[in-house]
């Protein structure tokens, strides 16, 4: 029973952090990517991914 209460915490923890990959830009905005600190490019209005604490 130990490993049903670790693989719903796992599980949690990855939605959060699927949730925090997913941006939306309105249609009046732009936004910047930077990836390690080097800019990788500007994106348009619309649903935006980015990698967790890399982006």
């Amino acid at each position: 029973m130990t490993g049903i209460p670790t693989i719903l915490i796992l599980l949690i923890l990855l939605l959060v952090i699927a949730a925090g990959a997913i941006k939306v830009l309105r249609e009046y905005e732009r936004g910047v990517v930077f990836r390690l600190g080097r800019l990788i490019g500007a994106k348009g209005p619309g649903l935006i991914l980015i990698i967790p604490f890399v982006d």
